[in-house]
């Protein structure tokens, strides 16, 4: 059986970039990315941003499948520039943009580590415990309000399992477990009886995904290169709209 590692993902404040359609705003998805993710993980186990093969090794062996506790909501600042440089010439007095986020949103990813991975879940765990920068929901300005590790007893649960959807989706049930989960996060009261996932286009099946379940296929810009500042392109299946239903205890 494939091994996991859950990570407990909570900020007031998240940034999960998306396309930009126009160039003054800067928009961010309804869930952690690949690339913020790995990044998050590479951060904690002190891999350099220049160091360009450890982090492709880092990112392309790793999975992740994303279970949505809270949605949050969406919000906007604005935020304005001063003597633009515009590509047809010249420059503009300001510029009035808006940044896109997250508030209050609540996630739980597992996390499965391919053979080719340099470093094992174990390793990755005692780094997210013991980061060696500092740990951010996908900007500097937004840090964690709970460090990414789960209590043991819940990890050594999610240790090995044939599916790790219902496996999450049981803990969540629970609500001493989501509260050990999440220590004293403040949550909703009702029991989990709906959880909306996120995966990796291909990846369905090896977290436990039914086949009967509909999927929606996107293209996120993902993939970011830190040294040479450029994007890539991955596809997944929108999990945003696959919902696992799980029966209400009475």
């Amino acid at each position: 059986m494939t091994q996991y590692l859950l990570m407990p993902i909570a900020a007031p404040m998240q940034s999960w970039g998306d396309m930009v359609v126009s160039g003054d705003d800067r928009p961010s998805l309804p869930f952690p990315t690949h690339s913020g993710l790995a990044g998050m993980i590479c951060a904690a186990l002190g891999i350099d941003r220049k160091d360009g093969e450890q982090l492709r090794q880092v990112h392309d062996y790793l999975c992740f499948v994303v279970a949505q506790v809270n949605a949050g909501a969406m919000w906007h600042d604005f935020y304005t520039v001063r003597n633009v440089v515009r590509a047809t010439g010249g420059t503009d007095g300001a510029i009035v943009g808006r940044k896109f986020y997250l508030a209050d949103a609540l996630f739980l990813v597992a996390v499965s580590a391919g053979q080719a991975c340099p470093y094992t879940l174990k390793q990755i765990g005692h780094a997210l415990l013991f980061p060696r920068f500092a740990l951010y929901a996908g900007r500097r300005a937004y840090p964690l309000s709970l460090p990414p590790v789960c209590l043991e007893n819940s990890a050594a649960r999610m240790a090995e399992c044939e599916n790790p959807v219902r496996e999450m989706g049981t803990l969540l049930r629970n609500e001493e477990t989501r509260r050990g989960l999440f220590y004293h996060h403040p949550l909703a009261d009702q029991p989990v009886s709906e959880l909306r996932f996120y995966v990796e286009s291909g990846e369905a099946g090896a977290f436990g995904l039914s086949g009967d379940v509909p999927l929606i296929p996107h293209t996120v810009r993902d993939r970011y290169h830190g040294r040479y500042r450029s994007w890539g392109y991955r596809e997944f299946d929108e999990r945003d709209v696959l919902c696992i239903h799980f029966p209400t205890e009475e």
